[in-house]
């Protein structure tokens, strides 16, 4: 695929919720791929960067002992590529290992906010929960 990235030498790659991550063995921040670094790295990308959150619908990552950040939108207003965009570069920066990030569609969902004052009007908006 011309948009996956050309990696430098051996590598170990994820592709998920359509972020590339990866590790090489060769360029300006090669790692050796042994056994502790590789799973290390499988470790920490194993589950969705930044999913759709819902209670039907990947909640369990919500209960991973993080606060969960999650970004209310609705998807057919204008704002919402650039805010779901700003949250990515947020889950991308240190706050990222910290915390779970992941969006829930809000018209299908509008019982999640109401108990933390948000309504469709209000969109796009996030929330810092900490769910037990």
């Amino acid at each position: 695929d011309e948009n996956m990235p050309a990696l430098p030498g051996p590598s170990l790659m994820t592709v998920n919720t359509g972020e590339e991550m990866h590790i090489s063995s060769q360029g300006g921040a090669a790692t050796k791929l042994d056994q502790k670094n590789m799973e290390a790295f499988v470790a920490k990308h194993k589950v969705p960067f930044f999913p759709e959150l819902a209670p039907s619908k990947n909640w369990k990552l919500t209960k991973e002992g993080k606060k969960t950040v999650l970004a209310f939108v609705d998807q057919s207003k204008a704002a919402t590529d650039d805010f779901l965009t700003m949250m990515k570069e947020l889950r991308r920066s240190p706050l990222g290992n910290r915390l779970v990030f992941g969006w829930v569609d809000a018209p299908s969902n509008t019982f999640l906010l109401e108990p933390i004052g948000l309504s469709l009007s209000s969109l796009p908006a996030f929330a810092v929960v900490d769910i037990p």
